[in-house]
């Protein structure tokens, strides 16, 4: 959340507001998370494993709106790596399954946004997202990510103002960034392999714990060419006219597609992701939907 540079101040006795300086404005910094040392990752070749910690610590809270990666990393060819995103304080993954990098991460002047900023709260301590990452194929390869976002400094703010923070804070956590790719997906990020001219149905599922507001559908890059339509499996109704080819209807993490409105993925929905391979080769699709999982009260 953006907080903005000016509000309506006392009022005069002749009823006028005049716009102030936000007082919250002077506790609030742009702001770089670096993964805990080691910060890059270096992979050896497939199947090679590590992971990266982000950690906030007790100064105050961070709001996450972007991720970002090196240039050779985010635009380079399909390298093969995978990320599951796990909260440790929360217990809950931002993802279904593990995700391709290239779909979440991007270079800096084309940061890939959240569809929702996360927030770290540290009013109950210490919080740290912890980073898995595993490599699918052949080849050394290092990893650079950060996140940026913004500090919330209210434990050096007056009273007062410390008190707008907590509203505005208590707010925050109703809706979180998920990730969504389809349950074919390996569990270790394993997209299958469709042959030239193949078809297949897969399918795009929420879970019971929360509806799935979904947004943004991003590929790798260097993804081999395919038509799709995306239809909902309890009404067998089409988000489309017609076969739509991957560079109309998914983007990647520098140049997302987005829905011209967000779609509600309720709970234990499905949607059907019917792929048709146009390419000359063998390809693997890591595709990933980016959206918010909407938390309800019980």
């Amino acid at each position: 959340m953006r907080v903005p540079p000016f509000v309506p101040g006392p009022t005069r006795p002749d009823g006028r507001s005049p716009m102030v300086v936000n007082p919250m404005k002077g506790h609030v910094r742009p702001y770089y998370l670096l993964p805990k040392p080691p910060t890059t990752l270096a992979l050896a070749g497939a199947n090679s494993v590590g992971e990266l910690m982000f950690e906030v610590d007790l100064e105050g809270h961070f709001e996450w709106e972007s991720f970002i990666t090196t240039p050779q990393d985010a635009t380079g060819s399909l390298t093969q790596v995978v990320l599951n995103l796990f909260d440790a304080q929360k217990q809950r993954y931002l993802s279904n399954r593990p995700v391709h990098f290239q779909t979440i991460a991007a270079i800096v002047d084309r940061a890939f946004r959240l569809p929702e900023p996360y927030l770290f709260n540290v009013g109950d301590g210490l919080r740290t997202l912890n980073v898995g990452v595993k490599k699918l194929d052949s080849g050394a390869f290092t990893l650079n990510l950060a996140m940026l976002g913004r500090r919330y400094y209210h434990v050096e703010a007056p009273p007062r103002v410390a008190e707008k923070f907590d509203q505005v804070i208590g707010g925050k956590e109703r809706a979180h960034t998920y990730f969504l790719t389809y349950k074919e997906v390996q569990g270790d990020g394993t997209p299958p392999t469709l042959a030239p001219a193949a078809s297949a149905t897969w399918h795009f599922k929420a879970d019971d714990d929360a509806d799935s507001d979904l947004m943004k559908l991003m590929v790798p890059a260097g993804t081999g060419d395919f038509t799709f339509v995306l239809r909902e499996a309890d009404t067998n109704r089409q988000l489309s006219n017609g076969r739509i080819s991957r560079q109309m209807g998914w983007g990647n993490a520098e140049f997302p597609f987005y829905f011209a409105d967000t779609y509600l993925l309720g709970r234990s929905k499905e949607l059907l992701f019917e792929v048709t391979s146009e390419d000359s080769s063998s390809i693997q699709i890591f595709a990933t939907i980016a959206g918010r999982r909407l938390i309800t009260e019980e």
